[in-house]
């Protein structure tokens, strides 16, 4: 056995074993193959096989929201970086559904979360191609202060709620603007 530091491990046996057990191998990609001589010289092996030992589930940054943070937004921007490439990359919020971001995938990803206001928990899971689980949390409030302004270019319409104190009458939508009536 060997990988790209050199020889691992060599076994020569002369009775009829017919497994070996590597234990203590770190990490990493080992290269192995099996060959016999029987008593008359006769020579066989088996192809090169591959192992790929990986028991390090992929480390997630939460870049934003920051954990502990009020922010008044409803629909904030969810970044995180990744340590290595992933197989799947999704969140949850505060324990719901789980929703994909993205399917082999590393660096940098990003993805608007859809909230009301309250206290968020975002649980964020990345798995490898070996099935390590790494996740990740963090825990944010949303308080818009009866603010519902919208100017995030991540809607399609945006929606304005305004209040005109002490004058009544009925507030008309049009088109791109409001205007009070």
């Amino acid at each position: 056995m060997y990988n790209y530091t050199g020889e691992v491990n060599s076994t020569v046996y002369t009775s009829k074993v017919y497994e070996i057990n590597w234990t203590n191998l770190a990490d990493g990609v080992y290269y192995y193959n099996a060959s016999v001589f029987d008593k008359l010289g006769k020579f066989n092996k088996t192809e090169t096989r591959i192992l790929r030992l990986d028991r390090i589930a992929p480390s997630i940054s939460i870049n934003s929201p920051f954990n502990g943070s009020i922010i008044a937004d409803i629909t904030p921007l969810l970044n995180v970086t990744l340590d290595s490439e992933v197989k799947s990359l999704w969140y949850n919020l505060n324990n719901g559904a789980n929703i994909t971001i993205c399917n082999d995938c590393n660096g940098e990803q990003t993805s608007f979360i859809y909230i009301n206001e309250g206290n968020v928990l975002v649980n964020v899971y990345a798995n490898d191609s070996a099935g390590n689980v790494g996740i990740n949390s963090t825990r944010f409030a949303v308080n818009m202060n009866y603010n519902y302004y919208d100017t995030f270019d991540d809607n399609l319409v945006s929606l304005i709620i305004a209040i005109f104190y002490g004058k009544k009458g009925i507030l008309a939508f049009l088109q791109d603007f409001i205007s009070p009536i």
